[in-house]
């Protein structure tokens, strides 16, 4: 009973701040260390949380990921097509008609995401080591809650360009790229970084926040390929393991479904300085917390 609450609550933890602006990672390190919110087996815990989260993203966002899926099969065989007809026409005198690859915004909007899964993946990788240290103090997750309540303030105020994904260079969603993998330091925010980031590149609010919420699919769906890689073994499937995971699943799905619909009407009305707010306050409690325990 005291597990399957544990859980339930890790699921709501996750689900209320996946989306919100104010990082999952870093609640969870506060709810494990402060309120000893802790389950036996984390790491198969953390998946089943990842799985509800991203099924929740698919539910809200589904057209938009469907109308994706068939541009990026679209881009894929044209790319072909043309590597085809380079191939054949080396040597005539004629000179080939290649197929244009960017025509559409959903095709130009699945080749910005790719683009920014490239930086995103490395810096995951290569931060990964100091991610888990940092995961086991409070101190570095309050220091980085103060980062991510500056940025969002900062970037709040900034006035955008209300730039479509068609007029957007391809090179800024490097940039984006870069300010997600940075996210995988608790405390900093992956939503909050990357719709910031979106921001600073020139989109419209409206943009910044879906672009935002569909590239967590596919980032999503490379930490679970990472995490069920690395560390995840099947003699830890357990029916209690199951079961806790489930539930924490379903909460944090029901939970990220409620702010998503809420975080669409939040940055329209620029109201993200009341997220830069709390996560002041968090981050004061985060480091208090550090030194109490420290001296405990």
């Amino acid at each position: 009973m005291i597990l399957a609450l544990k859980a339930l609550l890790l699921g709501l933890i996750q689900g209320l701040t996946e989306f919100f602006p104010v990082s999952s990672s870093g609640h969870l390190v506060l709810a494990g260390s402060l309120l000893g919110l802790q389950l036996p087996d984390e790491l198969l815990f953390g998946i089943f949380l990842h799985i509800g989260t991203l099924l929740a993203v698919v539910v809200v966002f589904y057209q938009d990921l469907a109308r994706m899926v068939v541009a990026l099969a679209a881009m894929v065989r044209d790319l072909f097509y043309n590597a085809c007809l380079y191939l054949t026409a080396a040597g005539r005198d004629e000179v080939p008609v290649y197929r244009r690859i960017l025509t559409t915004n959903y095709r130009r909007l699945a080749g910005m995401m790719a683009l920014s899964c490239l930086p995103t993946g490395a810096l995951g990788f290569l931060l990964e080591g100091a991610a888990q240290k940092s995961s086991g103090t409070l101190l570095i997750p309050g220091m980085c809650f103060f980062i991510n309540g500056v940025i969002l303030l900062v970037v709040d105020k900034v006035a955008t360009q209300n730039l479509p994904p068609k007029e957007l260079p391809m090179s800024r969603a490097l940039f984006i790229g870069v300010a997600q993998g940075l996210a995988v330091m608790p405390g900093l925010s992956r939503s909050g970084v990357t719709i910031c980031a979106s921001l600073l590149c020139g989109m419209n609010r409206r943009m910044a926040i879906r672009y935002s919420f569909l590239l967590s699919v596919p980032t999503m769906v490379g930490a679970l390929i990472f995490e069920l890689g690395v560390g995840y073994h099947a003699d830890q499937m357990t029916l209690s393991a199951v079961g806790l995971g489930v539930l924490g699943a379903l909460t944090a799905g029901a939970a990220a479904y409620v702010t998503i619909r809420r975080m669409l009407e939040i940055v329209r009305r620029k109201q993200l300085y009341r997220f830069a707010v709390y996560c002041f306050v968090i981050g004061v409690v985060a480091i208090a917390g550090h030194f109490v325990l420290y001296r405990g």
